[in-house]
């Protein structure tokens, strides 16, 4: 059996570039780390496929010396099943030209970190606290460790993301009474993630193809549901090679030994291999194509396969298959196998895969926030998002809703030239658009939550207002107001970085009391349209958020710690009192520079044989969108004063120090 893939390195390269350059354009604009922005941008793959629950940032990173291991920890989190998963991101240690992305780590590199991670547990379980354990969020990180290792079978989930590129089998770990799962999510993992691009064929005929029972044929008289039977020894060694892709359809990250029903099938597959097929249900798998010989009782070649359901049985086989003190042979073994061709140019291919695999899973229970991002809702604002389009200063462009987190990444990938339909600051992912939609239904504190939370709060109340009926598709007019949402977000960036930390909740509280206090003077259809924020609304947004941001850090009191503040209730009816006055009032109802100020210069200056003069606006508007506008006033100034000379025009007389 052999296999192929024709992505080439080039494309690789563009598409790491790119994203690279996603992530520090979100980090810088939020005043996060890198990091922390990569694991959510990673994260949200894994969320959708019940792999990996919502993750806490901890940053937890100590060095280590003769007496004490290194240790590191950037997330953690607990599932349904009370497993822990740690999370960290790999860095190269030094700064990588372009010409030479994405990095290639070597295995030292990845099991080094992989120790580190791991030494946190451990460390836990010997010593019972952590090293230097008073930063944010280690509390909570170290109760949880404490809570998962208290267990009868406790279970590790190591999460490892990197940028970077890593070729090969990662090393095993291992933790006296502790069963521990190592995942790596590298660059390549993340662009067939995003990409969705058919994998490798593997082809069956230097073997004889299977053994194969056409079930039903489609309409046009072509096989499309599979019956076979797959040997042991070839499903191990796929999922050894391509653990992620193979299971990205399942909806359940694999268990471990630890679980009865997985420590039957070890033992079944060490002592009975023969039989196993008898004993085990098999799988259901679908792919996107498949050959077969003359009279189709042998396959000879498969497309893209996914298991939708199995993966326990495929990571068991491999499990046993890999175990360095007993391997098994499975040269003997043999799983069933139900395979569904979804060949790739169905229309409602992913749809049908995701009916599939809630079919097969049928015996377990799965939420339908697991298959979330295939809802009609999701879908319509998708393609809306794709056909719609906005004049701003004369320039039309599109607004890119990500159904999947990062698809705006593998377009830029595919061709540079997409930006400028879809620029990269007018991207709106899906939990984001329910974050935007809960701060201005009065909701800040759901909004808070984080991400997937929020997603699912938000859903919840569609399906519960829905009743009975499934989920309507999104009107142009939704889509429209959630643009108009994401350019006010996007036109208070400046203020709410000014404040330093906790911007994400900031932006929802902002939204939140701007609705509560001036819904009636906000036409978020408007905002769309033009693509700009109303005058009347930009010194009252400068003037509010500082004023938010005192009182959101510090209310409830009896709350104790201040990143938990904004997710309660209490938070928001603290601040949803507030009105300027006082010292807080502007009487002249003067403003600062704002985001929008600087784009109409850029475009003013599109064309223009004036190349310094361009690099110095977008550096005035980055420095204006992270907050920087106070260190940086005489550099600003000058630079309009220049702008203004060379013919821009503007209105200065409601800015404070106008030129």
């Amino acid at each position: 059996m052999t296999s192929t893939t024709t992505i080439t390195s080039d494309h690789l390269k563009a598409f790491a570039s790119t994203v690279i350059a996603q992530i520090e354009n979100e980090a810088g604009r939020d005043a996060r780390a890198f990091e922390q922005v990569f694991i959510e941008f990673c994260s949200e793959h894994l969320h959708e496929l019940n792999q990996m629950p919502e993750m806490e940032w901890v940053d937890y990173q100590r060095a280590g010396n003769k007496t004490q291991p290194g240790m590191l920890v950037h997330a953690w989190g607990t599932d349904e099943h009370q497993r822990l998963h740690l999370a960290a991101v790999l860095m190269p240690r030094q700064g990588v030209a372009e010409a030479n992305l994405p990095y290639v780590f070597q295995r030292r590199d990845i099991g080094d970190t992989l120790q580190k991670m791991l030494n946190v547990v451990q460390h836990m379980q010997n010593m019972g606290s952590l090293p230097d354990g008073t930063a944010p969020g280690v509390d909570e990180m170290t109760d949880a460790i404490k809570e998962v290792l208290g267990q009868i079978d406790p279970e590790i989930v190591l999460h490892l993301f990197t940028p970077g590129h890593f070729r090969g089998t990662i090393p095993s770990l291992t933790m006296s009474g502790v069963a521990i799962a190592s995942y790596l999510h590298d660059i390549e993992w993340l662009r067939r993630a995003l990409e969705d691009t058919p994998g490798e064929q593997i082809d069956f005929r230097d073997s004889g193809g299977l053994p194969c029972l056409v079930a039903t044929f489609d309409a046009e008289g072509e096989p499309d549901v599979l019956l076979t039977v797959l040997p042991g020894e070839f499903l191990a060694d796929l999922y050894d090679r391509r653990r992620d892709e193979l299971l990205r359809r399942n909806v359940r990250i694999y268990l471990r030994q630890t679980r009865k029903v997985n420590r039957e099938m070890a033992e079944s597959a060490r002592t009975q291999p023969s039989r196993f097929v008898a004993l085990n249900n098999g799988i259901s798998a679908v792919a996107a194509g498949a050959s077969f010989n003359s009279d189709y009782t042998r396959i000879e070649t498969l497309d893209d396969l996914q298991i939708v359901n199995g993966g326990q049985t495929t990571a068991t086989l491999h499990e046993v298959w890999k175990d360095r003190r007993r391997p098994v042979n499975l040269a003997d073994l043999k799983v069933q196998a139900k395979i569904t061709i979804i060949r790739s140019d169905t229309a409602d291919g992913d749809e049908f895969a995701q009916k599939i695999a809630l079919a097969a899973n049928s015996q377990n229970r799965i939420t339908m926030s697991d298959l979330l991002s295939g809802d009609p809702y999701e879908r319509s604002l998708e393609r809306i998002s794709r056909e719609r389009r906005y004049t701003s200063g004369g320039v039309q462009t599109g607004w890119y809703y990500e159904r999947v987190r990062g698809q705006h990444a593998g377009l830029l990938a595919a061709d540079r030239r997409n930006e400028k339909a879809f620029p990269t600051d007018q991207v709106i992912d899906k939990t984001h658009a329910a974050q935007y939609l809960l701060a201005w239904h009065g909701r800040p504190y759901h909004a808070s939550l984080g991400g997937e939370k929020a997603l699912k709060t938000f859903k919840d109340d569609m399906r519960r207002a829905a009743g009975d009926v499934p989920l309507a598709e999104a009107t142009e007019e939704e889509f429209d107001r959630v643009v108009g949402l994401a350019i006010l977000r996007r036109e208070a960036d400046g203020p709410i970085a000014a404040q330093g930390t906790m911007k994400p909740p900031l932006g929802h509280y902002l939204l939140a009391w701007l609705a509560e206090h001036h819904s009636g003077d906000i036409d978020l259809l408007q905002i769309a349209r033009t693509g700009t924020v109303p005058e009347r609304l930009l010194p009252i947004i400068q003037q509010i958020t500082p004023v938010i941001s005192r009182i959101m850090r510090t209310q409830p009191a009896a709350v104790a710690h201040e990143s938990e503040r904004p997710k309660r209730k209490e938070c928001w009816e603290a601040v949803r009192i507030l009105s300027l006055r006082g010292n807080d009032a502007n009487p002249g109802n003067l403003r600062d520079y704002t985001r929008q100020d600087w784009q109409a210069a850029l475009i003013w200056a599109e064309g223009k044989r004036n190349r310094v003069l361009r690099e110095r606006l977008l550096r005035a508007r980055k420095i204006v969108q992270t907050g920087r506008a106070d260190q940086n006033r005489d550099f600003l100034k000058a630079t309009m004063e220049e702008a203004i000379k060379k013919g821009f025009k503007i209105n200065l007389d409601n800015i404070r120090d106008g030129a």
